[in-house]
């Protein structure tokens, strides 16, 4: 049974509904990847060898040890443990926290040396005009004749 063509020329009963799906393969971790700087920016694309080196060092400094060649993997799409995965985000959210820690750190250490550098500035500023007003009071002292 041929049904009536509908106004875009398919072939569809009328009423019928038209669902496009677009299927991808589900990685949770490629999100996570993707919103940071330097880290994978599309699915499936494969993770450097030194980006896996980094991110392992810094998974190992948060304690999870994870392998360069694992987080590839895992990064292309292989398939994971649940644990590993819970290990895996873990490891993203501490590093993160730790980046935050130490930009902090650094943040509040640069505000204390711009503090710092404008007293002294302000320091020499002072002891400069001290300076020129002891060379002005010299000088005028020096002209007066003593008679």
């Amino acid at each position: 049974m041929r049904s009536n063509p509908c106004a875009n020329g398919d072939n569809r009963p009328a009423g019928a509904a038209e669902f496009d799906f677009v299927t991808t393969p589900w990685n949770p971790l490629m999100d996570e990847w993707a919103s940071r700087q330097r880290r994978v920016r599309s699915t499936h694309q494969v993770l450097s060898r030194r980006h896996a080196r980094r991110m392992s060092r810094s998974f190992a400094g948060v304690g999870v040890a994870i392998l360069p060649a694992r987080l590839r993997q895992i990064a292309a799409g292989a398939a994971f443990a649940n644990g590993e995965l819970t290990q895996v985000e873990f490891a993203l959210i501490a590093t993160s926290i730790q980046r935050e820690r130490r930009h902090t750190k650094f943040q509040r250490l640069r505000r204390r040396c711009i503090q710092w550098l404008l007293v002294a500035g302000l320091i020499l500023a002072a002891l400069n005009l001290l300076i020129t007003m002891l060379y002005i009071m010299l000088s005028v002292t020096n002209q007066l004749s003593p008679y």
